[in-house]
């Protein structure tokens, strides 16, 4: 199972993902959420397969079908909300999906990049003032992508422009590369 976000119950978006082809097993039966979640996949299959009856001239191609998977990962659910600043008087809170959509969309602008995931956590005991953030980040990279800009550009880009569009503190950023791009 991948480091993907989980549903409410608990089970990953990923992993029922992976099992909507088959028959559901007795959690999934009975749970609202990966229901829910196998029903949209299979709407989602079967508009896809109608759209390439009506022209068979539609293609994808491994990357465009992953940007699709993940729109339709971050359509799905917005998340627990993250308190990224406390004080007596208030919390400025986003929802996980919009942090990590944010950190998703600065990766996908460098060239060589694509994420695939985003896990978003805050402190266990938040003090006042910014809350740190930690971000997980899943990414497919092209063969002649230089590693050395995840640390020179990347991180840095991801920090700035969370700082100045969210107002939020990423103190840690973990990146995984979770496949190399072939087309």
């Amino acid at each position: 199972m991948n480091n993907d976000e989980p549903l409410e119950c608990g089970r990953t978006v990923e992993s029922v993902m992976d099992t909507k082809d088959s028959v559901p097993d007795e959690h999934q039966r009975a749970c609202p959420h990966c229901s829910d979640l196998r029903d949209r996949l299979q709407q989602l299959d079967r508009m896809t397969d109608a759209a390439q009856r009506e022209d068979r001239s539609l293609t994808m191609t491994s990357q465009a079908r992953e940007r699709v998977l993940n729109f339709a990962r971050s359509t799905l659910r917005r998340g627990a909300d993250i308190p990224v600043h406390r004080d007596d008087d208030a919390t400025v809170s986003f929802s996980q999906l919009v942090i990590s959509r944010t950190a998703r969309e600065i990766v996908d602008a460098h060239p060589g990049l694509m994420a695939r995931r985003c896990t978003v956590t805050g402190s266990e005991d938040p003090a006042d003032g910014l809350q740190p953030l930690t971000l997980r980040i899943g990414l497919t990279v092209s063969p002649t992508f230089h590693f050395q800009d995840l640390d020179d550009v990347v991180r840095p880009a991801i920090r700035d422009i969370m700082s100045s569009k969210l107002g939020a503190h990423v103190a840690d950023i973990e990146f995984s590369v979770e496949d190399v791009l072939n087309d």
